[in-house]
């Protein structure tokens, strides 16, 4: 049972819904995780937009599919039920089994950092961080690990 009851669309008031509008006009799902935060806008637009800012900036230098496995890794890695069931969706409505897939290089590295980044309290081996510089920018690396 929900402790904090899910804000509905009938329900909403006339900003909630615009946010949920422009929210779905961007090709986002309202998610029950998002419609618990819509009691509160600010709370809703703080985690929402600064997620979906830094996926952006992700794909301008990695592609969508590889932005979806980091975050699916690192959710799964951390028994993030609510993260991991989200992409596990995306990855389900792609036709993608993530534990058989061929990933690619890229792809691999981001999902061994990930899991270092997971269990390792956020400490990075070497051999990770050599393998991420020689690909990214420090910038981009940031922004990853963000």
């Amino acid at each position: 049972m929900a402790r904090i009851s899910l804000i509905s669309y009938d329900q909403a008031d006339d900003t909630v819904k615009k946010v949920m509008d422009g929210h779905e006009a961007k090709g986002y799902r309202i998610t029950n995780m998002k419609r618990t935060l819509l009691h509160s806008v600010t709370a809703f637009q703080s985690l929402e937009d600064g997620v979906y800012n830094l996926q952006e900036k992700l794909e301008e230098f990695l592609d969508k599919r590889t932005v979806v496995f980091f975050g699916y890794a690192v959710s799964k890695e951390d028994d993030c039920i609510v993260c991991s069931t989200y992409f596990a969706k995306i990855l389900e409505d792609w036709g993608i089994d993530f534990a058989t897939f061929a990933f690619t290089e890229v792809e691999e590295l981001l999902i061994a950092l990930a899991r270092q980044i997971v269990n390792n309290k956020g400490k990075v081996s070497g051999e990770i961080l050599d393998q991420l510089q020689a690909r990214f920018s420090e910038k981009e690396i940031v922004e990853i690990v963000a």
